[in-house]
């Protein structure tokens, strides 16, 4: 079986992860509980390969109990490595999945160094994690200050509209001011057709009073 496993190994070092998920799969079937943890990491690292992340996420959860410590603690890590990628994968469309997957991908780390603390890839992946979290929080941040922001302004639709608005009173205005000097109004008229008729008789009557007839011809009071 020994030799197997190291076929298995080969095939995930070689890239071929759908062969190598094969073989472990059926070296599982036979194995005995000493070497069940072993095939079981082994296995969740060609799944993890491979893609399959919730799989592998499975296998490694299951692994990182185990009572061989150097065992729990890559598998620890690589629980951490699972949820970093879940992270990535959800980034672009739940940032609220995003930074929780990359909380529990720092327990993790943080998980494996209490069971080996020389791991430098858990401290670096720590490194990368919490600037990744902090990144995504900040553009939040900034996300809900330019919300309040533009809540805070007024509209420049609504500015718009008020001046077309203004614009449009001061044309009526100007049309008032215009009717007004153009058009009599109902008393000029009145008092213009008075003073016509008044004319009128008094131009009748010019041979007798040529006063009356030149007041006549001056403007109405309006």
């Amino acid at each position: 079986i020994a030799a197997r496993v190291n076929a298995a190994n080969d095939l995930v070092r070689q890239g071929e992860y759908g062969a190598a998920v094969a073989e472990y799969q059926r070296l599982r079937e036979g194995a005995v509980n000493t070497r069940a943890d072993t095939l079981n990491y082994n296995l969740a690292v060609a799944q993890y390969r491979s893609g399959d992340i919730g799989r592998a996420q499975e296998l490694f959860a299951q692994t990182a109990l185990s009572s061989d410590a150097q065992l729990a603690a890559s598998s620890r890590y690589n629980l951490g490595n699972c949820q970093y990628a879940s992270a990535l994968q959800a980034v672009e469309s739940d940032r609220s999945a995003a930074k929780g997957s990359l909380r529990s991908a720092l327990d993790h780390y943080r998980s494996s160094l209490r069971l080996n603390s020389d791991n430098a890839d858990a401290r670096a992946n720590i490194e990368l994690a919490v600037k990744l979290l902090q990144q995504l929080e900040d553009e939040e941040k900034q996300q809900q200050q330019d919300q309040q922001d533009s809540r805070e302004q007024p509209s420049p639709t609504d500015d718009s509209q008020k001046s077309q608005e203004q614009n449009q009173e001061e044309k009526q205005g100007e049309n008032s001011d215009q009717q007004d000097a153009s058009t009599p109004s109902k008393e000029q008229s009145s008092k213009e057709q008075s003073s016509k008729e008044q004319a009128s008789k008094e131009q009748a009557s010019d041979a007798e009073d040529s006063n009356a007839a030149n007041d006549s011809e001056t403007s109405p009071d309006a």
